[in-house]
């Protein structure tokens, strides 16, 4: 009899709910997440503010603090991106490798023709 290899799923998103979502669930951990969307908000409409600034050919003080750069323009959206990360981000992300993953592993299951 071959041996048969079989790939488990993979639900990265249920296990990141589990372990770190537990933690955002809670009163105190809403309010945190709540500031961090807000703030992830806001600072994505600066941003868009100070470019569409920039595009205009204005140099103001929002163009000096949020584009001076390439460099700065990255590092607000990662920083937008971290903020947004636990209620957003994170799961979709997570849900999205979890597909990607068990859609590999099928295909693989496939062409092995387990």
């Amino acid at each position: 009899m071959p041996n048969a290899t079989t790939l488990a799923d993979v639900d990265l998103q249920e296990s990141y709910n589990n372990s770190i979502g537990k933690f955002f669930d809670t009163g105190g951990g809403k309010v945190i997440t709540s500031f961090m969307g807000i703030a992830a908000v806001v600072l994505l409409f600066l941003l868009l503010a100070a470019l569409v600034m920039k595009a205009m050919g204005r140099q103001n003080k929002l163009v000096q603090q949020f584009a001076p750069g390439a460099g700065r323009i990255v590092a607000i959206l990662l920083a937008i991106f971290l903020l947004a990360g636990p209620s957003v981000t994170f799961p979709a992300l997570l849900s999205v490798s979890s597909k990607l993953i068990n859609g590999l592993g099928t295909t693989t299951t496939d062409i092995l023709g387990s």
